[in-house]
């Protein structure tokens, strides 16, 4: 004798329901989205500052050599000839 047509669990019901549904995903990624949005812009926004910083400390060692120059007197330059 043959068993009952339908012999597949059905997927809601038990403990081991099987996975997630279609809006569980979405709302997680939603939730995920939301949280990194914000430190997607504060990672953004240090490495702006880092490169501004780097542009920054290459400009005060350019000075430094300007001043460093202008102060030297006229005749050390012509005396090592």
């Amino acid at each position: 004798m043959a068993g009952p047509a339908n012999t597949a669990p059905d997927a809601k019901s038990g403990p081991g329901r099987g996975g997630f549904t279609l809006v569980e995903v979405l709302v997680a990624l939603t939730i995920l989205a939301l949280a990194l949005a914000p430190l997607l812009r504060v990672y953004a926004s240090g490495m702006r500052l880092g490169a501004a910083g780097e542009r920054y400390a290459a400009a005060v060692i350019v000075a430094e050599s300007v001043l460093a120059e202008a102060r030297r007197p006229a005749n050390s330059t012509s005396s090592q000839n």
